[in-house]
């Protein structure tokens, strides 16, 4: 059984199963059955699902359920312009609006495309590629699309342009947490391994709006 988990909401599904059940701290609140095989769930914090799906005959299946479980949205790459594999697909929805990451390899490095779609239409209506990046995560960081790479984040606005962008100058990525109230959580070493490690926060505009340094486990 996977988990994730977002506010007061918790998503929980099998991969390769149909069904995803979301909960609150009193219990069920609601069970989805999809039109495929789970390979991932994207739960927002007014309880959006964006269900990614192996359906046969589709490279990539995607469907979109709002706050009372009911599909508003539905795309398949076999009909529109989702050239991905499934395992290469990252979503995050907000409002009317989805957002996701397809990724592809050039010349020997990866290129990432953050590829942005309105629910009521199937064709995406912006795409900005981020060559040489390959894409870890994908969220929401105050207005702005935080895409979560190996040496950097990087910021995209609702019209799909590059905004910003933050390095890690020379930090090694540990961890990332894009649920801060209009900011990211950057959790970085100093080395691949050991425990010197420094906590920074960045808001949309890629500014460093505090750090901390830390020795030990977190």
């Amino acid at each position: 059984c996977t988990v994730t988990g977002t506010g007061s909401l918790a998503a929980a599904y099998d991969i390769g199963g149909s069904d995803v059940y979301v909960l609150n701290a009193q219990g069920l609140v609601r069970k989805i059955t999809c039109g495929g095989e789970i390979l991932s769930v994207t739960l927002t914090r007014e309880g959006r699902l964006a269900v990614t799906l192996n359906e046969r005959g589709y490279k990539a299946a995607v469907e979109v359920y709002n706050e009372d479980g009911v599909k508003e949205y539905d795309l398949a790459s076999c009909d529109n312009d989702l050239p991905v594999e499934l395992e290469a697909l990252i979503l995050t929805v907000r409002d009317k609006e989805m957002a996701a990451v397809t990724m592809g390899q050039s010349q020997g490095s990866f290129t990432s495309s953050i590829v942005l779609y309105k629910l009521d239409r199937q064709e995406a209506y912006a795409t900005c590629d981020l060559a040489g990046v390959a894409v870890y995560d994908l969220g929401l960081v105050g207005k702005r699309y935080c895409a979560v790479a190996e040496d950097s984040l990087h910021f995209i606005d609702q019209k799909g342009r590059a905004a910003a962008s933050y390095s890690y100058d020379g930090g090694v990525l540990r961890r990332c947490s894009l649920g801060g109230d209009g900011y990211a959580a950057v959790l970085l070493g100093r080395y691949k391994v050991g425990s010197q490690l420094r906590l920074v926060t960045v808001n949309s505009d890629g500014k460093e709006l505090g750090s901390l340094d830390l020795d030990g486990d977190v």
